[in-house]
């Protein structure tokens, strides 16, 4: 396992590209937390009048180093959607006890809360301190199912946690592999200089042995990309970026003024609306590696089902990590039904997404946990990832939509 440190690391740099903010409609429990029951107003094809079915909900948000409210949009907008239009579970409507937790705290605190209210299970939305939680809910039998896994305490499993998308794990390995197929000859990697950036070039570097590569560090207080960009040498046929928001729009631009010709591959968090405006012509074209439907997809028709219960049922925008609680709740949804529905509890919940096999999701591609799709990490159930390319401001697949996974990356 010697890629999990490095990985964790480029973990923490793909997920703090930013924060929002976000306003719903909660009531406080006894315990301290909250219980939502989200889509109370909308359409009501078939809404869902029964008993709720209570899960446990953790997220970051509140803090000023990195706040996720855009993904609690997401799951708020799949449950207005499934409430009120689908029917809930059985006819009974979804509702989540929720808890937000900081980077460096707040995890213990958390998990805490949902063994006294006890859930049936809890839903992870990005949550950096899962390091004293997971622990916590293993002892009450409580399983944890997430997108996407953050910290290396996340990917070391132990049979109770799970993650459905390809998230950081298929991203991190997804672009050695894209990059192994595309058959180029030299690569320029510009990387925060930070910690994890350092890390994370060193081992995609690593992984591409028969690829030239530069290294080019971006230090955080650069202000003026010019003499960082500059410093490429020559012409090479790539330049992959693993710089976070907002920087990564500067240095697209700076990319592009400076008459670089070189395909340029960025992380996701680079095609949000904000850093486009900034890159200007130099965010057109670009690719990135993506686990989920990317938001900017805008003619498939998920994506405009998002959009719709995201205006429907939060007034929110949308986002990547909207697209991942979207997507993340209706996965969840599907697992609670087979589980039992309104009868389900924490064992047949485990059971279920422990003994999956090639399992279909909207917005992401199937998983499977039995057997995972890497040995190493069996707390991951999904590594694939697909390529995008922004153009005229909407994204389509290229390589003809194929889907790379991070087990032909890791070896």
């Amino acid at each position: 396992m010697r890629w999990l440190a490095p990985l964790a690391a480029l973990t923490l740099l793909l997920a703090a590209c930013g924060s929002s903010k976000k306003s719903s409609s909660t009531t406080t429990s006894s315990s301290g937390g909250s219980v939502t029951t989200a889509g109370s107003s909308g359409g009501s094809a078939n809404k869902a009048t029964g008993s709720p079915i209570t899960i446990g909900f953790i997220n970051q948000e509140g803090d000023p180093t990195a706040s996720y409210e855009d993904w609690h949009s997401g799951a708020d907008a799949a449950i207005g959607y499934i409430n009120n239009e689908l029917g809930g579970i059985g006819g009974h409507p979804i509702a989540y006890k929720f808890c937000a937790t900081k980077a460096a705290a707040g995890g213990d605190t958390c998990a805490n809360q949902m063994v006294d209210a006890k859930v049936p299970m809890v839903m992870g939305g990005y949550v950096f301190n899962t390091g004293p939680m997971l622990p916590l809910l293993k002892s009450a039998a409580i399983p944890y199912i997430s997108g996407a896994g953050l910290i290396s305490a996340d990917f070391a499993s132990d049979g109770n946690h799970y993650f459905l998308h390809g998230g950081s794990l298929g991203t991190f390995l997804g672009v050695v592999s894209y990059l192994k197929s595309s058959g180029i000859k030299s690569l320029a990697i510009l990387h925060s200089d930070a910690p994890p950036g350092v890390l994370a070039a060193q081992v995609v570097q690593k992984g591409l042995a028969n690829v030239k590569t530069q290294l080019v560090p971006i230090p955080a207080t650069s202000a003026d990309m010019t003499p960082i960009v500059s410093s490429i040498s020559g012409q090479p046929d790539a330049v992959l970026l693993l710089q976070g928001a907002p920087l990564c729009g500067s240095v697209m631009k700076t990319i592009a003024d400076l008459g670089y010709k070189a395909q340029v591959i960025v992380t996701p968090g680079c095609v949000a609306q904000d850093v486009v405006k900034v890159a200007g012509k130099g965010a057109e074209g670009v690719m990135y590696l993506s686990s989920t439907t990317p938001f900017s997809a805008t003619t498939d028709p998920d994506i405009k089902l998002l959009n719709d219960s995201l205006a429907k049922y939060t007034s929110k925008q949308p986002s990547a990590r909207a697209v991942e609680g979207f997507a993340l709740v209706l996965a969840i949804r599907d697992i609670i039904t087979k589980a039992g529905g309104a009868s389900a509890t924490a064992a047949t919940i485990n059971t279920t997404v422990k003994n999956s096999k090639n399992v279909k999701q909207r917005l992401a591609g199937p998983y499977s946990c039995n057997p995972p799709p890497l040995a190493k990490t069996p707390a991951v159930c999904n590594d694939s990832v697909e390529i995008w390319q922004l153009k005229g401001g909407a994204s389509s697949p290229v390589a003809g939509g194929k889907i790379f996974h991070g087990a032909d990356a890791a070896g």
